[in-house]
């Protein structure tokens, strides 16, 4: 079997699409029989979606929990305490603006979990002072501080493995921007050059945070 070429790349705009053409021959002596399948990459990696703190259900981010689980990922749904049974079972916690603040037995069991090698995905653009007194007790480096910062469609991203394949980020309405220490990596400013993606490594493990709902729907679509 040939395949031809070796590999297909392509960055696209929001709502972009592209046309490639992929050549398969048959250099064999008999029939050729071949399936294209998505790659199933994320098999295996469990995210938990917290609800606990008076966060919303997932359906707002409905195309991007689709597209982890299409790549193997399972998503699941917590609405209790956070607890370290959980998070043993777990690789990504996933936490969304909140308006209630997290247990000191949460933040107790989330560190070391953690600097084990978890990883804590932050969407927020409101409810900071409960947002940051997380970030403060995991050592992340990163602030949510106001004023907020323009809205719009930036391509100011930084290289980094995390920003792989992204040239462009929707912010729909940024309450919030973020204020980062030595420790934390920028990855990305809104159009008006504020900080607003920025990842840190805590231990073995890393906190992504992102100034405003990008990964919800009606971001992706506009």
């Amino acid at each position: 079997i040939t395949v031809a070429p070796d590999s297909l790349v392509s960055t696209l705009e929001p709502n972009g699409a592209e046309v490639q053409t992929l050549v398969i021959g048959n250099t064999g002596g008999s029939a050729l029989a071949w399936t294209a399948t998505r790659s199933r990459d994320l098999e295996g990696i469990r995210i938990l979606w917290l609800r606990n703190h008076g966060q919303e259900s997932p359906a707002s981010h409905s195309s991007v929990v689709a597209g982890l689980e299409a790549r193997g990922a399972q998503v699941d749904l917590s609405v209790g305490a956070l607890t370290p049974d959980q998070l043993a079972s777990t690789d990504i916690v996933w936490t969304r603006t909140f308006s209630q603040p997290w247990l000191p037995a949460e933040i107790s069991a989330l560190g070391p979990w953690l600097r084990d090698g978890g990883g804590l995905l932050c969407e927020s653009d409101e409810g900071l002072a409960y947002m940051n007194a997380l970030l403060s007790a995991m050592g992340a480096g990163i602030t949510f501080v106001s004023p907020g910062t323009a809205a719009g469609t930036t391509t100011q991203i930084y290289p980094h493995e995390v920003t792989t394949g992204v040239a462009a980020l929707y912010l729909p309405s940024p309450l919030a921007r973020l204020s980062l220490s030595q420790q934390a990596v920028l990855l990305a400013n809104s159009v008006t050059g504020h900080a607003s993606l920025a990842c840190s490594e805590v231990g073995d493990g890393r906190i992504v945070a992102l100034n405003d709902e990008l990964l919800a729907d009606n971001a992706l679509a506009a």
